[in-house]
C-alpha cells in the first residue's frame, strides 16, 4: 500500500461516527457508541474527522449520508463479511463523492440523489471518503462483524 493510500486509510478509519439513513436493512444507531472518538478507536484511525455516529449494521443492505462535510454514521460496525450494497444518499447542498481507493471506487453524488455502490468487506475495517472534502474530516468506514470464537 503507497504511503498516500495508508495515510486515507489511516484518517478514514479514525473519522468519527453518526445516525443511519432511512429503509431497509440499514444500519441502527448504537446508543453505547457514540462517544466522538468511538469510531477512530473501533478502526484504528487517527486524522480530521467529522463525527456523526455509529451504528451497528443490520443485513447485507447498508444507508449513510453523505451531508455537507460528514458521513452519517461515520462508522458502520457488524458489516459481514463479503460483497454488500451501500446506498451513499447526498443530503447537502453541494456536490460529493464516494472513495474506496483499494476497490476502485470513485463515484460523485450530486445534490439530493442517491447511488448505490456494492463494497468488498475482505478485511477487519474498509475506509471510505469524499475526495472533494477529505481535509475537512468528511471520512468514515466500514468495520467487518467479527465471527464468533
Amino acid at each position: 500500500m503507497t504511503l498516500a493510500l495508508a495515510l486515507l486509510a489511516t484518517a478514514a478509519l479514525g473519522a468519527g461516527c453518526g445516525r443511519s439513513g432511512g429503509g431497509g436493512a440499514t444500519a441502527a444507531p448504537s446508543a453505547a457508541a457514540t462517544a466522538p472518538d468511538r469510531c477512530a478507536q473501533l478502526a484504528g484511525l487517527t486524522g480530521e474527522v467529522s463525527d456523526h455516529g455509529v451504528a451497528r449494521a443490520s443485513g447485507s443492505v447498508l444507508t449513510v449520508e453523505a451531508g455537507d462535510f460528514f458521513f452519517a454514521p461515520t462508522c458502520v460496525t457488524g458489516v459481514q463479511q463479503g460483497t454488500v450494497s451501500v446506498t451513499v444518499r447526498n443530503s447537502g447542498r453541494i456536490l460529493h463523492n464516494i472513495s474506496i481507493p483499494d476497490q476502485g471506487i470513485d463515484s460523485d453524488i450530486e445534490p439530493g440523489k442517491s447511488m448505490i455502490v456494492p463494497v468488498k468487506v475482505e478485511s477487519a475495517s474498509v475506509p471510505l471518503l469524499c475526495k472533494y472534502h477529505r481535509t475537512a474530516g468528511m471520512v468514515g468506514a466500514l468495520i467487518r462483524e467479527t465471527p464468533p470464537k
